[in-house]
């Protein structure tokens, strides 16, 4: 998985010139292994860029936090399929403002993000449907802590199979 911060126009001029770079590597990568791809520029999120994917075969990361959009949003407006797998990191909006709300302490959760976790569920669900496998991450920094975040969206998917 390759995690590419902001990358603001200084840095990286527009998405196509970003989408050449990725491709120049990728034809060079082995191809016994399989890639994936987190971006944390929203404006790079259009239906050009998942076809890029697609047409590499690069899996799509999902991040909730930073500057991105929801993952249901994402979802909602794409229905990003790329690859037979895909990435969700749960990272949440401003690591910072979490430490200081736990105190460093990760044992609960401070800022529930119900609708978030929904929203996860359902794409975790739609894909087991597709048989696409699903890999998340969860940072304490997200709810307050990884460990019970895990817990509440295991609650909501078994909410979910039960109301279906």
């Amino acid at each position: 998985m390759f995690q590419f911060e902001y990358l603001n126009r200084r840095k990286m001029s527009s998405r196509e010139k970003f989408q050449d770079a990725i491709a120049e590597f990728i034809t060079k990568a082995p191809k016994e292994f399989e890639y994936g791809l987190e971006i944390r520029n929203p404006d790079y999120l259009t239906d050009d860029f998942f076809d890029f994917l697609t047409s590499r075969r690069i899996g799509f990361v999902y991040l909730d936090g930073y500057q991105m959009p929801s993952v249901g949003e994402v979802y909602d407006r794409f229905k990003p399929v790329t690859t037979d797998w895909t990435v969700m990191r749960l990272h949440g909006p401003d690591r910072y403002e979490m430490e200081q709300r736990t105190g460093n302490v990760w044992n609960k959760v401070v800022v529930p993000r119900d609708e978030r976790l929904r929203e996860v569920a359902a794409i975790i669900r739609a894909n087991s449907e597709r048989q696409m496998r699903t890999f998340l991450n969860v940072n304490n920094h997200y709810e307050g802590s990884a460990p019970v975040t895990i817990e509440r969206l295991l609650g909501v998917l078994r909410e979910q199979v039960r109301d279906a």
